[in-house]
């Protein structure tokens, strides 16, 4: 229940935000560019789709273990998110490497499989990219 309200608020904030609060869309210009706000979002609907997938698979607790590993999925979508905003070789090999080193101590600590984090991974990418384009194509 927390996380479809966290969802609908989110969604609501996101479609209603320009015709009923006019005011907010200039404290979100000093916040930063769509991109940076996109990014924000990728983050939160990373985190919603993890606790809805580890809900699903029935294996380990929303929030600890489980199928996906939420820690890879949102390493990897800040590492997605930094890419794609900076456009820096050095600064994307960096993110991604301590990408990878959360992922891996994951798995040190046996808290995962390489399975729960590949595709916790994989999730971080695949949502982030989703966000970043739509944001990108309504801006």
């Amino acid at each position: 229940m927390l996380v479809a309200a966290i969802g609908a608020a989110v969604m609501g904030y996101l479609i209603l935000s320009r015709y009923i609060f006019p005011v907010y869309r200039e404290v979100l210009g000093v916040m930063g560019t769509p991109s940076e706000m996109g990014t924000v979002v990728a983050l939160l609907v990373v985190v919603i789709v993890v606790v809805i997938l580890k809900a699903m698979s029935g294996k380990g607790t929303p929030l600890e273990g489980g199928l996906p590993s939420g820690h890879a999925a949102v390493a990897f979508a800040i590492a997605t998110s930094v890419t794609l905003n900076t456009q820096d070789p050095i600064t994307s090999v960096l993110t991604i490497t301590l990408a990878v080193m959360v992922s891996h101590s994951r798995l040190l600590l046996r808290y995962h499989t390489l399975r729960e984090v590949l595709l916790g991974a994989v999730t971080g990418i695949a949502v982030t990219l989703a966000i970043l384009v739509l944001f990108k194509l309504a801006g």
